[in-house]
């Protein structure tokens, strides 16, 4: 049939083959379009966790960062005392 848009010729073979033959096991009546729009769908929500853990790992570093210029935010002293307390080696550098 005529078209204008792009068309594409897949051969089962390899991990083509291999990943029709698991859904094929579970759903008979598989077809490429299933398996592409799965696929596709699966690849956006994959990127937007990756966007959304990437902010969040710079969203704590950049809290990280403040609270180690923050001089208030940390009693050493305190931590040292913990330490020694509880046996665990000490923490002054010293």
């Amino acid at each position: 049939m005529p078209t204008k848009h792009p068309r594409h010729i897949v051969t089962e073979t390899g991990r083509i083959a291999e990943a029709f033959a698991k859904a094929r096991r579970v759903k008979p009546d598989v077809h490429v379009r299933d398996l592409v729009l799965l696929g596709a769908e699966a690849i956006v929500e994959q990127a937007e966790q990756e966007t959304v853990d990437e902010e969040r790992r710079q969203r704590a570093i950049a809290d990280l960062i403040a609270l180690s210029q923050d001089p208030d935010a940390f009693d050493r002293d305190a931590a040292i005392h913990v330490h020694d307390v509880l046996g665990v080696p000490e923490i002054r550098g010293e």
